[in-house]
């Protein structure tokens, strides 16, 4: 996957940064691997600097922080790929995640014990919830 990042030139016209190469890095984790689209370290973030570009270029080569899935006080966009019968414990993300199922079939367990099935095409807005996903 190629990923392009927009920014300006001096004139105030927008063009594509070559600050950073445009292939994408996959950091392995236990459940598969992580893609880091884009992070920065300050919500919202000000496109008039390229500190964010700067914050993502550390992030996406270093991952984060053990158990942070975003920078504290910033934002972080992901794929996570799921390897085949991957699980993850009941875990709570004090995030708002939205996760897409692009592929395969996923189950959700919420602590009160509800549950939901997510199909290719099928999508959750995750609120700080406690959930675990097989």
């Amino acid at each position: 996957m190629s990923h392009f990042i927009t920014t300006h030139n001096t004139e105030g016209k927008a063009i594509f940064s070559n600050k950073l190469a445009a292939e994408q890095l996959n950091i392995p984790s236990p459940m598969g691997s992580t893609t880091i689209l884009s992070t920065s370290h300050h919500a919202p973030c000000d496109p008039s600097t390229e500190k964010d570009i700067d914050h993502y270029d550390h992030d996406r080569t270093n991952g984060l922080p053990p158990g942070m899935i975003c920078p504290p006080n910033g934002y972080a966009s992901s794929i996570l790929t799921f390897a085949p019968g991957a699980t993850t414990p009941m875990h709570r993300t004090m995030t708002i995640d939205t996760v897409v199922c692009i592929e395969g079939v996923m189950l959700l367990q919420l602590d009160s014990g509800e549950e939901r099935t997510m199909k290719a095409g099928d999508c959750m807005m995750q609120r700080a919830t406690l959930v675990s996903v097989e």
